[in-house]
């Protein structure tokens, strides 16, 4: 089987409306030799920030001496991003080793199983092989039917910042959305939380409640700014102090929402010391989050796609370019608020510069050019991400920052233009 090959059986399912099936699962992988009792667990779900909390982990956990494995999506450049062991990504040859074996037990399945489920399934599989002893896992879409709640009995469970996101799935409340992923809460298992607001920790108090899991929440009364700049930033949490190597000041809360569940888990990874924390913060890296991808001009990447990332990242533009206008580079999905995206970053933006991404759920360039006008805001269309880029560059004047943002699927496009840009210009 060819990478090629792999990937078309991959790509070739439903996603979107499609329905997980535990028993399909569970079916595929024992099939497939897959125990979970040879590994431990970590069990991340939430709107925004749930990345770059299992980044944090896994970085953490690898300087602390564990082989990992790490399971997120979507991913930025390629697909074998989403399925990496102690930092590097799955090879091609081993993609098409475990989904040629795949292959048959997906043929005589009488359902077919969905984009994701099959995913999972090499994901698990590939940490198996790889005899990894602790795996970062990233549900894909909500938490109490994501494939990934699969795992019964994870060490922790995460649930990041909760927020409206994928409502016609997930359900139009934020109590809805907090409930879908509050299902991944386990009978007895700790559960570490972002302080998301009432609604959301209502919801999820009752499901520890039910399932006497006991909740312990990031603390941000406890966490304190000290210094940020492009190099990294400084914040001191429950009386110590920290540095990131991450920029965007919304990191420092996922990084507290981290360090709780660190503290959870050391309890059963005894090879998690202060010096593993401090250097696995330091060094974790996370692309396409407020990334600046270029100095001249300044050129932030931020994979935010809804409002309360707008939001986020409207306070980390005001720091680190306080009283500056940005060209802002957009492009979303279909299925995402643009009106309140867009509205969510005016606050920073002289200029619009709408661009569709390759992507089938994509948002007309024009429909968005169209909200942005609707509001009173400049903007105008460009057919290409190249094109886009350079008339956010000709529009800056070398001085203004430029900023892409509105869909993970966009700041992977830029980010590969501006590196292929870099290359040609050497």
């Amino acid at each position: 089987m060819t990478i090629n090959e792999a990937m078309n059986f991959v790509h070739n399912r439903r996603w979107m409306g499609a329905v997980s099936s535990f028993p399909r699962m569970q079916g595929m992988l024992y099939r497939m030799g897959f125990s979970q009792e040879k590994m431990h667990f970590v069990h991340v779900a939430g709107t925004n920030g749930k990345g770059s909390v299992c980044a944090l982990l896994d970085s953490v956990l690898r300087r602390a001496g564990y082989k990992t494995g790490l399971f997120t999506s979507p991913y930025i450049h390629r697909f074998s991003e989403r399925i990496r062991v102690d930092g590097k990504c799955i090879t091609d040859e081993e993609l098409c080793q475990i989904t040629e074996k795949l292959v048959p037990i997906v043929d005589s399945l009488s359902s077919p199983p969905t984009e994701f489920e099959i995913v999972t399934v090499i994901g698990l599989c590939h940490f198996q092989n790889k005899k990894c002893s602790v795996v970062v896992l990233e549900t894909g879409l909500g938490g109490r039917l994501d494939p990934t709640n699969i795992i019964s009995s994870p060490l922790c469970c995460v649930i990041t910042n909760i927020g409206l996101d994928h409502t016609a799935i997930l359900g139009d409340t934020i109590e809805k959305i907090a409930g879908e992923k509050a299902g991944i809460i386990k009978n007895g298992v700790p559960i570490v939380a972002y302080p998301s607001g009432s609604e959301a920790l209502a919801v999820i108090r009752k499901y520890c409640a039910d399932k006497d899991a006991k909740l312990i929440l990031a603390d941000f009364e406890n966490l304190e700014p000290i210094e940020e700049d492009f190099k990294g930033q400084s914040f001191c949490y429950r009386g110590e102090t920290y540095c990131l190597s991450l920029l965007g000041l919304y990191q420092q809360k996922n990084a507290a929402v981290a360090l709780e569940a660190l503290e959870v888990l050391s309890k059963t990874l005894p090879k998690i010391s202060k010096k593993a924390i401090r250097d696995g913060l330091a060094q974790a890296s996370h692309m396409a989050r407020f990334e600046l991808a270029d100095k001249n001009p300044p050129f932030i990447i931020d994979g935010g796609h809804n409002a309360q990332c707008a939001k986020a990242l409207c306070e980390s533009m005001s720091r680190y370019f306080p009283n500056q206008k940005v060209i802002t580079i957009i492009g979303m999905m279909k299925d995402k608020s643009a009106e309140d995206f867009v509205k969510a970053i005016s606050p920073f933006t002289a200029h619009f510069v709408c661009v569709k991404p390759q992507n089938p759920r994509a948002m007309p360039a024009e429909d968005l050019a169209e909200i942005a006008a609707r509001n009173g805001f400049r903007a105008q269309t460009c057919d290409t991400i190249n094109g886009a880029i350079k008339s956010a560059k000709s529009l800056a004047m070398g001085s203004q920052i430029i900023c892409a943002t509105g869909s993970l699927y966009l700041a992977g496009e830029v980010r590969q233009s501006l590196i292929e840009e870099r290359a040609n210009i050497k």
